[in-house]
């Protein structure tokens, strides 16, 4: 039988690894916790721009 993927949903505040690729202006942290290949499982944006202006979480 082949072996099968699970998949876990990110914890609250976070977004799969990938989520943002098309918003190159947001600052990202990423999960510690890594898949098979390495990449983080977890994204998130640490900063909150509202009217231009950047406010650190």
């Amino acid at each position: 039988m082949a072996e099968r993927t699970i998949y876990r949903l990110p914890p609250a505040g976070w977004s799969d690894f990938g989520a943002h690729i098309g918003q190159p202006k947001v600052r990202l942290e990423f999960s510690a916790e890594a898949g098979e290949d390495g990449m983080p499982l977890w994204e998130r944006p640490i900063d909150i721009r509202h009217d231009d202006q950047e406010v650190s979480q």
